[in-house]
């Protein structure tokens, strides 16, 4: 009965990924046009669960040869704010787009004219009105019974992740 779960779960992720291979449109490819054209570095921000995904997809891109970095979005409200310069770009994690503790951040951004990529499942938020580009994840059900740990939404964001790091190489 638990491998029969397991694998359930393993199925609903992997459907996700397959909905968001399709969903991925002509703005993935502006989005690595402009990261690639970017002349500092690429900051990645996120709260909770996407800030660890953040994380990780910096050490990602890294590994690919794209200087980046993780910023944490309170500690950037807390004076980190002075590291990001113009020259660098903003990449922001957010499942629903509406954790205020990336308000400042995205101001900033803003403000100093960074170029802003938005990744979430909520077109239709503030931060994705704020950014230059929105990279949308499909809106689904996180995997699991009772549907609330963030699963397919983390997966997704991963695997998009990976996606820009990889073709950043290319």
């Amino acid at each position: 009965m638990l491998l029969k779960y397991a694998k359930t779960i393993i199925n609903e992720e992997s459907t996700a990924l397959k909905k968001l291979a399709v969903s991925l449109n002509s703005n993935f490819i502006k989005v690595i046009e402009t990261i690639s054209s970017v002349k500092g570095n690429i900051i990645i921000t996120g709260v909770g669960k996407s800030g660890f995904i953040a994380k990780k997809i910096a050490s990602t891109m890294n590994s690919m040869g794209a200087p980046s970095t993780f910023i944490h979005p309170t500690e950037a409200s807390h004076g980190d704010l002075g590291y990001i310069s113009k020259k660098d770009i903003l990449i922001i994690l957010s499942k629903s787009g509406k954790s205020k503790e990336l308000d400042d951040l995205s101001k900033y951004a803003s403000y100093k004219k960074i170029p802003i990529i938005f990744i979430s499942c909520n077109a239709n938020c503030k931060l994705a009105k704020q950014s230059s580009f929105n990279l949308i994840l499909p809106t689904l059900d996180e995997a699991g019974e009772n549907k609330l740990a963030p699963t397919t939404s983390t997966t997704m964001m991963l695997a998009l992740g990976d996606a820009i790091a990889l073709s950043l190489s290319k």
